[in-house]
């Protein structure tokens, strides 16, 4: 018989202004290890345990191919038939937005139509080369002159723990700063922290003879996904013709620009815009690809009339009545730098402007706005629609203001884990705030049953005692 793989991941539903709760799953289908035989009997299982509510999740963690491809008709009609045995049954069910748990991407997501990064080239001349790009894709935004020397330089290199890169420049210029781009990125040290990246901290010197040389600071960055965020590292300006670079944690390096003040020179930049490559997380094999661009409605669109319509074209009969629910979970996409509305005034004058000097991968308002214009508003609407209502965690590394975030959604939701980096008791608190702020009757909260974390195993706190903290009161 086939088997289908699933993991519990239980969540409270805290009716708010009162102390009723309802008990649900995420139901984890693995890597298309699924029948309708399993479906039925997971159902009949959660019917007896009392859970009344349970969210389909895609996933892929060391799980062998199953025979059912995430999207396909066989795996519609999986859905199909667990909506029948969960209205049979009197469960309701939700379902994540796209394949894995976060954020929103699929298969059919080409690179035009996935989260954009910044790119560019320097050069002395004025014709610039393509700058560095991804997936065979690239766009220019601009290209403009300055009066200042800048230089970009190839690395290509490992750099130890304790070892020192050189950077030996075209002569002595007065130098700013500089644009560090790492390689490929480094694998976790700890097995429950996830796909996560380490950054190393760089002592950083500089000399005019190769010689005698001068402490001016340190750089760092942080971890990274697919997402290209360079360390940028502002100096004194200071003349020198050396850069000296000592890691204190082995490092891979792919390029390098260094910056120079005005007046002594001439530099032409040129800017575009590439994919950032982040896929779609923990996705199953069938189910991998890229993250659509947050900031474009069209993108977003994409994503809805290629997947998500016709999967509920053919679930309508269940839409908003067993099929309550379609989820978007923690934010582990990341952020993206550009899409193609914002034009070159963007990184001319705009909120895009500081993409130099440290501006990469962060936050600004131009960026937030778009995201609820274009992304969080559309899909709202659309799911509305089919009578559906949004679910999510509104927190994580997103270019989105949380508050307005948390407004947005129908059935807001936190997570409450063992390890703080995962969730700690203030998710709960603040989630819950925001939906009691904008009406919403139900607050929900994703808590596991233990996770290893520092000496030996570590017990949750029971749901009795995260709602007697007042979750359901704040």
């Amino acid at each position: 018989m086939k088997r289908l793989f699933l993991c519990f991941s239980f969540f409270l539903l805290c009716l708010s202004f009162s102390t009723a709760q309802a008990t649900g799953c995420y139901w984890e289908w693995m890597n298309g290890n699924i029948s309708k035989e399993g479906i039925t009997k997971d159902l009949e299982y959660m019917k007896a345990a009392g859970i009344e509510s349970a969210f389909i999740f895609d996933a892929w963690v060391g799980v062998e191919r199953g025979p059912v491809d995430y999207g396909s008709a066989e795996w519609i009609s999986c859905v199909k038939h667990a909506c029948q045995e969960a209205q049979r049954l009197g469960i309701t069910l939700g379902i994540h937005n796209s394949p894995g748990y976060t954020a929103m991407g699929g298969p059919w997501i080409r690179p035009e139509e996935s989260m954009k990064q910044l790119t560019w080239s320097v050069s002395s001349k004025k014709n610039p080369p393509v700058p560095p790009h991804k997936m065979g894709f690239y766009r220019d935004i601009k290209t403009f002159r300055t009066t200042c020397a800048d230089e970009m330089q190839h690395i290509g290199r490992r750099l130890e723990k304790g070892e020192s890169l050189t950077i030996a420049l075209q002569k002595e210029k007065p130098v700013t700063g500089f644009n560090l781009w790492r390689g490929e990125r480094e694998e976790p040290l700890d097995p429950y922290d996830g796909p996560r990246d380490y950054a190393p901290v760089l002592t950083v010197e500089v000399s005019s003879d190769n010689v005698r040389w001068t402490a001016v600071g340190t750089a760092s960055g942080i971890g990274l996904k697919a997402h290209d965020i360079p360390i940028y590292c502002k100096l004194p300006a200071v003349n020198c013709r050396y850069l000296r670079l000592t890691s204190n944690r082995g490092t891979n390096l792919d390029r390098i620009e260094v910056l120079t003040a005005p007046g002594c020179g001439t530099t032409y930049r040129r800017v575009g815009y590439t994919t950032t490559g982040q896929m779609v997380t923990a996705a199953s094999e069938a189910g991998i690809g890229l993250e659509v661009d947050k900031l474009s409605r069209k993108c977003v669109e994409a994503h809805f009339d290629r997947f998500l319509a016709p999967l509920l074209n053919e679930l309508k009969e269940y839409c908003g009545t067993t099929l309550r629910w379609v989820v978007l979970d923690s934010w582990e996409a990341g952020r993206q730098d550009y899409t193609e509305s914002l034009g070159a005034d963007y990184i001319m004058t705009g909120d895009g402007s500081d993409f130099l000097t440290g501006g990469i991968g962060k936050a600004n308002r131009t960026k937030e706005k778009l995201f609820q214009q274009e992304f969080m508003q559309p899909l709202r609407e659309k799911l509305h629609a089919y009578g559906l209502q949004l679910v999510g965690e509104p927190y994580g590394n997103g270019d989105f203001d949380r508050k307005a975030y948390g407004l947005s959604f129908d059935l807001p939701m936190s997570e409450y884990w063992a390890r703080s980096h995962y969730g700690s008791i203030e998710r709960p608190f603040f989630v819950s705030r925001y939906g009691h702020t904008a009406g919403r009757p139900v607050i929900g909260c994703d808590k596991g049953g233990k996770t290893k974390c520092g000496k030996g195993w570590m017990r949750l706190e029971c749901s009795e005692s995260l709602v007697n903290k007042g979750v359901e009161r704040c």
